[in-house]
């Protein structure tokens, strides 16, 4: 449960209260914020539809944009270098031996 409210930027005890049924009318913002985090539509939330797979893939995949070019910049040189190796002469199964 604190995993929810840190991922949806709301107090844990407003959660709580939430799952208790302590609280039944809460801000259309809060219920957004908790869709996003739990991978769900507000709608399924509210039992008003079925749930959408997107929206679960989503809500685990998420890389913030420094992240995201850190990651391409990494992927970038990995290929250089993989296109490096395949042009670089390839060694034959026998090996020349020197001559003395």
């Amino acid at each position: 449960m604190t995993a929810t409210a840190l991922r949806a930027k709301i107090k844990v005890t407003q959660l709580s209260r939430l799952r208790r049924g302590e609280r039944l009318n809460i801000q259309i913002e809060t219920l957004a914020k908790l869709a996003r985090a739990m991978g769900k539509s507000a709608d399924e939330l509210i039992g008003l539809s079925k749930p959408d797979p997107r929206a679960a893939i989503e809500a685990v995949v998420r890389v913030s944009e420094a992240d995201e070019e850190r990651l391409r910049r990494k992927f970038a040189k990995i290929s250089a270098e993989l296109a490096a190796l395949a042009s670089t002469p390839r060694l034959s199964g026998a090996t020349k031996k020197a001559k003395p």
